[in-house]
Protein backbone atom coordinates (compact mmCIF):
# COMPACT_ATOMS: atom_id res chain seq x y z
CA UNK A 1 0.00 0.00 0.00
CA UNK A 2 1.04 3.57 -0.48
CA UNK A 3 0.12 6.71 1.38
CA UNK A 4 0.06 10.29 0.20
CA UNK A 5 2.72 12.42 1.84
CA UNK A 6 2.05 15.69 0.04
CA UNK A 7 2.12 17.66 -3.17
CA UNK A 8 4.87 19.41 -5.08
CA UNK A 9 4.86 21.63 -8.15
CA UNK A 10 6.63 20.42 -11.27
CA UNK A 11 9.14 23.26 -11.84
CA UNK A 12 8.98 22.89 -15.63
CA UNK A 13 5.21 22.78 -16.14
CA UNK A 14 3.79 24.27 -12.94
CA UNK A 15 1.49 21.26 -12.57
CA UNK A 16 0.76 19.94 -9.11
CA UNK A 17 2.10 16.44 -8.54
CA UNK A 18 1.00 14.09 -5.79
CA UNK A 19 3.84 12.45 -3.85
CA UNK A 20 3.10 8.95 -2.54
CA UNK A 21 5.43 6.77 -0.54
CA UNK A 22 5.25 3.07 -1.39
CA UNK A 23 6.91 0.05 0.19
CA UNK A 24 10.34 0.63 -1.32
CA UNK A 25 9.85 3.72 -3.45
CA UNK A 26 8.49 7.23 -3.69
CA UNK A 27 5.98 7.70 -6.50
CA UNK A 28 5.19 11.00 -8.19
CA UNK A 29 1.88 11.12 -10.05
CA UNK A 30 -0.24 13.82 -11.57
CA UNK A 31 -3.00 14.95 -9.27
CA UNK A 32 -6.54 14.52 -10.54
CA UNK A 33 -8.18 17.51 -12.19
CA UNK A 34 -9.61 19.82 -9.55
CA UNK A 35 -13.38 20.07 -9.37
CA UNK A 36 -14.53 22.75 -11.82
CA UNK A 37 -16.36 25.62 -10.23
CA UNK A 38 -17.24 27.45 -13.45
CA UNK A 39 -16.46 30.85 -12.03
CA UNK A 40 -15.85 33.68 -14.46
CA UNK A 41 -12.38 33.88 -15.95
CA UNK A 42 -10.50 35.91 -18.49
CA UNK A 43 -7.30 34.93 -20.26
CA UNK A 44 -5.05 37.94 -20.81
CA UNK A 45 -1.90 38.32 -22.84
CA UNK A 46 0.75 40.06 -20.79
CA UNK A 47 2.43 42.20 -23.45
CA UNK A 48 -0.82 43.86 -24.62
CA UNK A 49 -1.93 44.41 -21.00
CA UNK A 50 1.40 46.10 -20.31
CA UNK A 51 0.96 48.21 -23.45
CA UNK A 52 -2.48 49.31 -22.19
CA UNK A 53 -0.95 50.27 -18.84
CA UNK A 54 1.84 52.23 -20.58
CA UNK A 55 -0.51 54.09 -22.95
CA UNK A 56 0.02 57.81 -22.17
CA UNK A 57 -3.36 58.72 -23.68
CA UNK A 58 -5.24 56.75 -20.98
CA UNK A 59 -6.01 58.20 -17.56
CA UNK A 60 -6.39 56.43 -14.23
CA UNK A 61 -10.17 56.74 -14.68
CA UNK A 62 -9.84 54.99 -18.06
CA UNK A 63 -7.93 52.17 -16.38
CA UNK A 64 -10.66 51.76 -13.75
CA UNK A 65 -13.29 51.50 -16.49
CA UNK A 66 -11.06 49.03 -18.37
CA UNK A 67 -10.69 46.81 -15.29
CA UNK A 68 -14.42 46.94 -14.60
CA UNK A 69 -15.06 45.82 -18.18
CA UNK A 70 -12.71 42.87 -17.84
CA UNK A 71 -14.42 41.90 -14.60
CA UNK A 72 -17.85 41.92 -16.21
CA UNK A 73 -17.04 40.60 -19.64
CA UNK A 74 -19.25 37.82 -20.94
CA UNK A 75 -18.50 34.93 -23.24
CA UNK A 76 -16.64 35.89 -26.44
CA UNK A 77 -15.73 39.25 -24.82
CA UNK A 78 -19.27 40.62 -25.06
CA UNK A 79 -20.46 43.25 -22.58
CA UNK A 80 -23.39 45.65 -22.52
CA UNK A 81 -22.50 48.89 -20.73
CA UNK A 82 -24.66 51.65 -19.36
CA UNK A 83 -22.35 54.61 -18.69
CA UNK A 84 -24.63 56.11 -16.03
CA UNK A 85 -24.80 52.88 -14.00
CA UNK A 86 -21.08 52.27 -14.37
CA UNK A 87 -20.44 55.86 -13.26
CA UNK A 88 -22.47 55.27 -10.09
CA UNK A 89 -20.45 52.15 -9.30
CA UNK A 90 -17.15 53.94 -9.89
CA UNK A 91 -18.29 57.09 -8.08
CA UNK A 92 -17.89 59.28 -11.15
CA UNK A 93 -20.16 60.89 -13.71
CA UNK A 94 -21.74 59.31 -16.79
CA UNK A 95 -19.80 61.80 -18.89
CA UNK A 96 -16.51 60.68 -17.35
CA UNK A 97 -17.30 57.03 -18.12
CA UNK A 98 -18.36 57.96 -21.67
CA UNK A 99 -15.06 59.79 -22.24
CA UNK A 100 -13.16 56.75 -20.93
CA UNK A 101 -15.09 54.42 -23.22
CA UNK A 102 -14.32 56.73 -26.16
CA UNK A 103 -10.59 56.78 -25.36
CA UNK A 104 -10.51 52.99 -24.89
CA UNK A 105 -12.31 52.56 -28.22
CA UNK A 106 -10.03 55.03 -30.01
CA UNK A 107 -7.00 53.17 -28.63
CA UNK A 108 -8.30 49.90 -30.13
CA UNK A 109 -8.80 48.32 -26.71
CA UNK A 110 -12.60 48.19 -27.02
CA UNK A 111 -14.94 47.82 -29.97
CA UNK A 112 -18.34 49.46 -29.78
CA UNK A 113 -21.29 47.67 -31.30
CA UNK A 114 -25.01 48.33 -31.49
CA UNK A 115 -27.12 50.21 -28.99
CA UNK A 116 -29.61 48.41 -26.75
CA UNK A 117 -31.91 50.92 -25.08
CA UNK A 118 -29.62 53.27 -23.15
CA UNK A 119 -26.68 50.88 -23.31
CA UNK A 120 -24.11 49.98 -25.96
CA UNK A 121 -22.65 46.60 -26.79
CA UNK A 122 -18.88 46.52 -26.47
CA UNK A 123 -16.23 43.85 -26.83
CA UNK A 124 -12.67 43.79 -25.57
CA UNK A 125 -9.98 43.45 -28.23
CA UNK A 126 -9.53 39.67 -28.47
CA UNK A 127 -5.73 39.98 -28.64
CA UNK A 128 -5.65 41.79 -25.27
CA UNK A 129 -7.85 39.38 -23.35
CA UNK A 130 -10.27 36.60 -24.05
CA UNK A 131 -13.16 34.91 -22.33
CA UNK A 132 -14.59 32.04 -24.30
CA UNK A 133 -13.71 29.11 -26.47
CA UNK A 134 -10.13 29.44 -27.70
CA UNK A 135 -11.22 28.33 -31.19
CA UNK A 136 -13.46 31.40 -31.46
CA UNK A 137 -10.74 33.88 -30.49
CA UNK A 138 -9.11 34.09 -33.91
CA UNK A 139 -12.48 34.50 -35.67
CA UNK A 140 -13.57 37.30 -33.32
CA UNK A 141 -10.17 39.01 -33.60
CA UNK A 142 -10.49 38.95 -37.42
CA UNK A 143 -13.99 40.44 -37.21
CA UNK A 144 -12.68 43.16 -34.88
CA UNK A 145 -9.81 43.92 -37.27
CA UNK A 146 -12.25 44.34 -40.17
CA UNK A 147 -14.41 46.63 -38.00
CA UNK A 148 -11.34 48.73 -37.11
CA UNK A 149 -10.39 49.04 -40.79
CA UNK A 150 -13.94 50.17 -41.71
CA UNK A 151 -13.87 52.76 -38.90
CA UNK A 152 -10.53 54.12 -40.12
CA UNK A 153 -11.88 54.44 -43.65
CA UNK A 154 -14.95 56.30 -42.34
CA UNK A 155 -12.71 58.67 -40.30
CA UNK A 156 -10.58 59.50 -43.34
CA UNK A 157 -13.61 60.61 -45.38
Amino acid sequence: TSSSIGYVADTETGEIVSVRKGKNQTVFQMSPEPERRYEPYCMVDLAPIEAVADNPDLSNADMRVFLKIIGRMGYNNHIVLNAAKLGEELNCTRESVSRSLSRLTKAGILFRGSKEGRSYNYSLNAWIGWRGNAKDRKRVASEQQRQRERERKDESR
